[in-house]
């Protein structure tokens, strides 16, 4: 454990922030601030944190004023779990709880719990969706 700024890289990801406590033997680590994680190839997540980071079951848990940044869109919330496909650590979903907010371009979507699908690409919107869609030119 350390309070110092840190750096972690495995696989596909990258994550850096201040203050860590590492688990080697459990293959979890949790990075207590000023969170920031690079899913290669475009994917972006900070978080104020903490953010956990479980190898094993193939999940990280990112609290407090959370983005999540890609090409698709950005999701912002106040809690998001990330799901991997164990063999690719790709992304495979992922789950935003409190104040979620999903843009696209102009476009916005509200609602308390969001579940992003990244194979389909699907978003499902739980708890009073709201949807601003602006029309093409």
């Amino acid at each position: 454990s350390t309070d110092k700024d840190v750096s972690v890289e495995k696989d596909n990801i990258y994550c850096e922030g201040k203050g860590a406590f590492a688990n080697p033997q459990e293959k979890k680590i949790r990075i207590d601030k000023e969170v920031r994680v690079e899913i290669k190839p475009k994917t972006m997540i900070t978080c104020k944190g903490p953010m956990e980071l479980n190898y094993e079951n193939n999940i990280a848990v990112f609290y407090n004023d959370v983005e999540v940044e890609d090409e698709r869109g950005n999701i912002l919330a106040d809690k998001i779990e990330v799901y991997f496909l164990s063999g690719t650590r790709q992304i495979e979903k992922i789950i935003s709880y409190g104040n979620v907010r999903l843009s696209q371009g102009e476009n916005t979507a509200y609602s308390e719990e969001a579940v992003y699908d990244s194979p389909s690409g699907k978003i499902i919107l739980k708890g009073n969706p709201k949807l601003v869609i602006y029309p093409k030119d």
